[in-house]
């Protein structure tokens, strides 16, 4: 339970809103998923009052990652300040996206992470409103094992996000490497699994141009026990590339051949992997 402290200037008097904020849960959807905080006011003096909440949050991961913007949220429902202290509660609903939920995995690193909330709200009383901006950040600790449970429940699939950065405008250099990759995805996300297939193969031959490897008669003319890691991954770029020649070239034999969704998804997948890795 997270607590924090609301103030409201009500007729020049000082009046303190405490809300207590349980445990995040996370509640299944299609893509996009809800992350849920249930609030409740602790203690007040404002019986017949309506309290709204509404804010943004952040997420700060482990190993020294920087903050991300997660999402803004807002109440579903008032919370009802009854007498006697008595109070409703609601759940305040962030919507996050699969690339976000991947991207706090990454961040998290296998350890608990820090949700930080910022949060802003508005007094209903006795027919006034009164709001109150909070620059404030609220920071609270998501245990690793209880997310990790809510976690595996949100799909049956695996899923892993791979950076490939690049400063420019795509011309040149990486950036044309990374412009080629994201025309992949546009054509994949498109249904378009041949032209995806196209735009992976011209981002690894563009990449290798910017980088010295191993030749394939190297490799193979070296005993398998006696390669180095570099003579071992430029395997593999070479056998990623022998698959990606038959991607559409505007030939007869390219034209013929096939490539599947889940082709498509491999190629992909396998291409940022290894020109996301550092090569050097």
């Amino acid at each position: 339970m997270y607590n924090i402290d609301l103030g409201f200037d009500v007729e020049g008097i000082r009046h303190d809103i405490l809300v207590s904020f349980g445990e995040p849960q996370l509640h299944r959807g299609a893509g996009q998923h809800g992350l849920h905080l249930t609030a409740t006011v602790a203690r007040h003096d404002l019986a017949g009052g309506i309290l709204l909440l509404q804010g943004d949050s952040t997420v700060v991961g482990a190993g020294g990652h920087p903050r991300v913007w997660l999402a803004t949220f807002t109440h579903t429902n008032p919370l009802y300040l009854r007498n006697n202290g008595v109070t409703s509660d609601c759940p305040l609903v962030m919507a996050v996206t699969d690339e976000q939920l991947w991207r706090i995995e990454d961040m998290r690193r296998g350890d608990e992470f820090q949700i930080d909330l910022r949060v802003n709200a508005v007094l209903v009383y006795q027919g006034r409103a009164y709001s109150m901006i909070n620059h404030s950040q609220y920071q609270m600790r998501v245990d690793r094992d209880r997310w990790l449970r809510q976690v595996a429940n949100v799909e049956r699939a695996a899923h892993f996000m791979v950076a490939v950065p690049a400063v420019g405008d795509g011309s040149e250099g990486m950036a044309s490497v990374v412009k080629f990759l994201r025309e992949a995805e546009a054509a994949y996300r498109d249904n378009r699994d041949r032209d995806a297939a196209t735009a992976v193969r011209r981002a690894v031959e563009r990449f290798k141009t910017l980088i010295t490897l191993p030749s394939a008669k190297n490799i193979d003319a070296t005993d398998r026990e006696q390669r180095d890691e570099r003579q071992r991954w430029a395997a593999v770029f070479y056998a990623i590339m022998g698959v990606l020649n038959a991607a559409p070239h505007g030939d007869v034999v390219t034209e013929a051949a096939e490539f599947s969704r889940r082709d498509g998804q491999a190629v992909i997948a396998i291409a940022m992997g290894l020109l996301g890795r550092d090569w050097s």
